[in-house]
């Protein structure tokens, strides 16, 4: 009676741990997504267990507690289903169901909309630039379109802009009523194909097209003549200037050269190089701005401008003489003052004449004495020159005078007169000279105490040269007075003593 409670005091058993229930989560779809009836939906989920591993687990998924799929999850327990679930509300249950026979599950409730009618793409139509237009170079082109879907808001839709030339533009986003428009000053030069493209939700798309040509405008350089150039009036001016086109030929472009002061004065045709040459001389004194003008035959424009300062001659120089009356003895200095429109600095040249015979002996200012003789004009002609050109001359002349002779030196013996006693005899110690070479006659006469003389003179040498002894008195001073004429001048010398007492 006694022997099985012994043996089951004897016997030690371990218990088992009870099995753990498999867990379940539905990744995807989540509450809230929009799904339509008839259209296949990925079901995705996890299933979990701590004591199997997860590949050992059988997921079943029931849509309204029918069974749409079941399979062993996969790796880390994924499992998928494709279903098509019916409209209204929906039950969605993901089960877990381990190899014991134990389960988990998870579920989710989903409002189904009714099966959606097929989609309608979007419609689009390009409004500017129309087809065939053009624009210039740099300038802003408006893309714009109006697009429309029947099955949602314009504003939604996924609009692009494309060029065949320059790729992708940009995106646009419409407006509520379907309006697109953006301004886009890129475009590179020549013929694009403009495409609109426009997707809606579903992936469905429209596309229009548009030729938009691109024009280049024509580039202009003034080679010739330099910015400032400075010249004389009169002289000819070379104009050079180098244009290029992108479409056409060169010899296209149309040129025309003017002036700010005097107007358009050349045009023409560019060659094949693209070069347009012209020379002129006409222009005007003063400060020209030039304006160069290239239009191609499109009607597009480049413009460039030089400035040309055009330099007057200075005016004719007003010119003096010195000294004025000259003679053969005087240095003449010709004096000259001209003025130069432009301020310029100016230098003079000067041509000599005698009786209007060129004269050699002198490029300067100054004539020397004895180039010409009494009697004889003596002219110069002045040239006032800038660095560019000479102006007019300026002239004067003048008629050289008579020379009067020189004086000579006369003197007096005795020193010392004794008065009553002594003759005072004056004599000339240095004869006169002419510098015109004219033959000179001399005379004497006398003066006493400075007045002149009338009373009887001697002759010692020449006529009236002595005072006799008896004419003089003590104390007077007389003065002998030398008269030298070369025919039209007189010169005259004087010489002094005074009378001592005897």
């Amino acid at each position: 009676m006694f022997l099985l409670p012994t043996l089951l005091g004897c016997v030690q058993l371990d218990e088992v741990p009870p099995n753990a229930e498999p867990g379940a989560s539905i990744v995807s779809p989540l509450a809230g997504d929009v799904l339509f009836a008839a259209e296949p939906v990925v079901l995705l989920g996890v299933v979990s267990d701590d004591d199997d591993s997860p590949r050992s687990l059988v997921a079943n998924w029931l849509v309204d507690g029918a069974v749409a799929c079941s399979d062993l999850a996969g790796e880390g327990g994924a499992t998928t289903c494709r279903a098509e679930l019916p409209e209204g509300e929906v039950a969605l249950t993901l089960q877990a169901l381990d190899p014991q026979g134990d389960r988990g599950t998870a579920t989710l409730e989903l409002e189904v909309q009714p099966e959606r009618l097929p989609n309608s793409a979007p419609s689009c139509a390009i409004t500017s630039p129309l087809e065939a237009e053009r624009s210039v170079d740099g300038d802003t082109v408006v893309l714009a379109a109006l697009v429309g879907d029947t099955e949602q808001d314009p504003s939604t839709l996924a609009v692009t802009w494309h060029s065949s030339r320059d790729g992708d533009l940009a995106a646009a986003t419409p407006d509520s009523t379907g309006v697109v428009a953006l301004e886009w000053s890129s475009l590179s030069v020549g013929t694009h194909l403009l495409t609109l493209g426009v997707e809606d939700t579903a992936g469905d798309d429209c596309l229009a097209t548009v030729s938009h040509d691109v024009l280049g405008l024509p580039t202009l350089e003034i080679a010739a003549p330099a910015d400032g150039r400075e010249g004389a009036l009169g002289a000819n001016i070379l104009f050079v200037a180098a244009v290029a086109d992108a479409e056409g030929s060169l010899d296209t472009v149309l040129m025309q050269w003017s002036s700010s002061v005097d107007g358009v004065f050349a045009s023409g045709y560019a060659d094949s190089g693209g070069l347009h040459t012209t020379e002129i001389s006409t222009l005007s004194a003063g400060t020209h701005t030039i304006d160069a003008v290239a239009t191609d035959r499109d009607g597009l424009s480049a413009t460039a401008a030089i400035v040309v300062v055009v330099s007057a001659p200075p005016s004719a120089p007003t010119v003096t003489l010195s000294p004025d009356p000259a003679t053969i003895a005087d240095d003449l200095l010709a004096s000259a003052t001209a003025t130069d429109p432009e301020g310029d600095g100016l230098r003079y040249a000067y041509t000599w004449y005698v009786d209007g015979v060129p004269s050699t002996a002198s490029v300067s200012d100054t004539l020397p004495a004895g180039t010409a003789r009494r009697g004889q004009t003596c002219r110069v002609d002045v040239v006032a020159s800038d660095a560019w050109q000479s102006g007019p001359a300026g002239t004067t002349e003048i008629t050289l005078g008579n020379s009067p002779p020189d004086a000579p030196v006369p003197s007096l013996l005795p020193l010392e007169p004794r008065a009553g006693l002594d003759d005072i005899a004056c004599s000339i110690t240095t004869r006169a000279s002419d510098a015109d070479g004219d033959p000179l006659a001399w005379r004497f006469s006398w003066e006493v105490d400075g007045t002149p003389y009338t009373g009887t003179l001697a002759s010692t040498a020449v006529a009236d040269d002595t005072v006799p002894a008896e004419s003089t008195l003590a104390g007077e001073t007389w003065t002998c007075v030398v008269t030298v004429t070369d025919g039209i001048d007189n010169t005259e010398a004087r010489e002094s003593v005074v009378v001592v007492a005897p």
